[in-house]
């Protein structure tokens, strides 16, 4: 994985992996396309997705509770980009994994076809040869998450 900033990721007992996920895509948004790799993406597309409508309503609550306008306009901005995001999992066809915000999908998937993003999450144990392979494609400097293998849904 030359050139790929590379962050190890522990899960604390009181958060869950597909909330820890929501809140750090967020920060990762601005960058690009995002891909979470996983061993079952439909069911971890639509619980990171569920995290993520809940971020998004306490973001309107955080901004509704507020009387500055310059923490108003910026959490209004937040909200916006966040709303906009489109979560994807890729059948088996040919579906593309470009124009999608975040794309849930498996290793098999991905040693088919690696995509060109800026930030990927592991949160499915890989083997360092197989995780060479689906970064290989990615920009230089691009951050791979990669979360250990008790993370629990």
């Amino acid at each position: 994985m030359n050139g790929l900033e590379e962050e190890l990721r522990t899960i604390s007992g009181s958060v869950s992996l597909s909330k820890d996920i929501a809140k750090h895509v967020q920060s990762r948004l601005g960058y690009g396309s995002i891909v979470i790799v996983t061993a079952n993406p439909i069911a971890y597309a639509s619980s990171i997705r569920k995290q993520w409508l809940k971020l998004i309503r306490w973001k309107q609550h955080e901004r509704a509770s507020t009387l500055d306008i310059q923490a108003i306009r910026q959490r209004s901005h937040e909200i916006a980009q966040m709303q906009l995001a489109t979560f994807s999992v890729p059948d088996s066809s040919n579906e593309s994994f470009y124009m999608k915000s975040v794309v849930v999908t498996t290793t098999e998937r991905l040693l088919t076809f690696a995509p060109f993003c800026p930030t990927m999450y592991v949160a499915t144990p890989v083997d360092r040869e197989t995780l060479y392979k689906i970064t290989s494609f990615m920009p230089e400097g691009a951050l791979v998450v990669i979360y250990d293998e008790q993370n629990k849904l």
